[in-house]
């Protein structure tokens, strides 16, 4: 008689082909399938989940790229070399609806370039959101630098400053970047050697001080008249001041020019 090959499970040796015994009970491959079957199939199914769900969930890559090239394209970004702008990577927890629609990116402060800033991103879409996303920026460029330490008040003249190209990170105040934005001007504080000038450093310098005698001009058509004038208020270049007429004792008001008068207009 054929005898069958000793199977130390009680079962055929069969590769496993069957998973039962006669008596229906499981042997032991056919309990680990009956287990991990419905938890696979589960993983599966989340896996599945969280993959269509990607594609309804805006990219936190497009949302940083949109952020940084709003400040590399801004009119200020185009005069500077070198810059670089950087932005951490967003909550991986935010989750925004994908946006049906090109990004649309704001500057909510209004702010000149700085080294630290906020640019809001949006998404005018179907599904509408906001995000504020903070952004580092720094670059390299060309700025006018004071060549000695000068005081408060000082008027800046051509052996006072130089040009220099530093690695900078833009302030709140624009950078001066050529030095005929410079000469004539006077500083608003005491600066030391070295400070690169922005345009809150320096101011145009006070051509008329309060109680001078001044050249009045009163132009009409072509018609021009000069009297004396004594200056009420202190003025610089451009600024409309009050004056009163030493002839007639009357209060006028003027623009102070280049060369020291007074404008008056009728």
């Amino acid at each position: 008689m054929h005898k069958r090959p000793y199977s130390p499970t009680g079962t055929e040796d069969r590769g496993y082909e069957n998973v039962s015994r006669a008596d229906g009970s499981l042997t032991n491959a056919g309990l680990l399938t009956s287990i991990w079957l419905p938890v696979l199939l589960v993983v599966f199914a989340c896996l599945y989940i969280e993959r269509a769900n990607a594609g309804q969930i805006e990219s936190h890559q497009r949302i940083v790229e949109a952020a940084t090239a709003h400040v590399r394209t801004s009119r200020e970004a185009k005069r500077l070399d070198g810059l670089e702008v950087t932005a951490k990577p967003l909550d991986p927890r935010l989750q925004l609806a994908r946006c049906d629609e090109a990004l649309r990116t704001f500057d909510p402060y209004d702010s000149p370039l700085r080294q630290r800033m906020t640019v809001g991103v949006a998404c005018d879409g179907a599904k509408p959101w906001k995000i504020f996303v903070p952004v580092s920026v720094s670059a390299t460029t060309r700025v006018v630098v004071l060549t000695r330490s000068l005081r408060r008040g000082t008027r800046i003249g051509p052996d006072d400053v130089a040009i220099e190209t530093r690695n900078i990170f833009p302030g709140t105040s624009p950078l001066l970047s050529n030095t005929r934005d410079a000469l004539g001007q006077t500083l608003a504080r005491g600066l030391p050697q070295g400070t690169a000038l922005t345009t809150g450093m320096v101011k145009p310098p006070r051509l008329v001080s309060r109680g001078d005698r001044i050249t009045l001009i009163v132009s009409y058509r072509s018609l021009e008249v000069r009297s004396v004038g004594e200056a009420l208020e202190d003025g610089v270049v451009g600024q409309k001041i009050a004056l009163t007429n030493v002839d007639s004792r009357r209060t006028v008001e003027g623009w102070v020019q280049k060369d020291g008068t007074v404008l008056v207009s009728r």
